[in-house]
């Protein structure tokens, strides 16, 4: 804030604000703090809700997941094989597949992955043939 003269005389100070714009019509007044930028980082990800395991098949065996199941938990063990290659392919035949990929044999109880979901289940086949792949790697299955 500076004092400035009114005119009515020398000995007469009034308090006057000073701007740093021209006094242009349309001009925001002058701020000493700088723009902020409004950056948009990455999209949040929605959670999606995970599927629960039905009773009847948490009881059952996992030949009884249902088809569809079956091919995301294929999908999801090795993604090369997704649903175009699996959609068509009979649930006698993934359940094999299932096998082959993690070495869980179709009869084995579904209730035995002690999980609730089916993005669970897809991560405990992921886990079992990760440690499957290991253990050929190091010698122990031929």
């Amino acid at each position: 804030m500076l004092l400035c003269s009114s005119g009515q005389g020398a000995n007469v100070w009034q308090p006057h604000q000073v701007s740093m714009t021209p006094g242009l019509p349309g001009h925001p007044p002058y701020t000493n703090q700088l723009p902020t930028m409004q950056t948009s980082g990455p999209p949040e990800k929605e959670d999606k809700p995970k599927t629960p395991i039905p009773g009847g098949v948490q009881k059952g065996i996992v030949l009884k997941i249902p088809k569809d199941v079956m091919v995301k938990i294929i999908e999801t063990i090795q993604p090369m094989l997704d649903c175009t290659l699996t959609g068509k392919v009979d649930q006698q035949i993934l359940a094999v597949i299932m096998w082959i990929l993690s070495d869980t044999k179709p009869n084995f109880l579904v209730k035995d992955f002690m999980c609730s979901h089916f993005e669970d289940l897809a991560a405990r086949f992921d886990k079992g043939a990760d440690c499957l792949l290991r253990l050929v790697d190091r010698g122990f299955i031929v």
